[in-house]
């Protein structure tokens, strides 16, 4: 059985340290109010569903942004 070398072992980690997910930090900037009001909305209709009601995100923000104007 052969050991691992030093650089193996760093490549492993990198690899791990990109697949790895990290939660999305919740948004604390100012909104606007159409976007804010769909994501609520979207926030509620996952929520109704049976899931666990989502964080709003800069991310979620963003989308739903860019998606109303287009």
């Amino acid at each position: 059985n052969r050991s691992k070398t030093e650089a193996e072992t760093e490549t492993e980690t990198e690899v791990k340290e990109k697949n790895s997910r990290t939660p999305a930090e919740p948004d604390t900037t100012p909104a606007r109010h159409d976007v804010e009001r769909v994501c609520k909305h979207l926030a509620a209709a996952i929520e109704a569903g049976g899931t666990k009601r989502p964080a709003i995100t800069k991310k979620w923000r963003t989308d739903t942004r860019l998606l109303l104007d287009k």
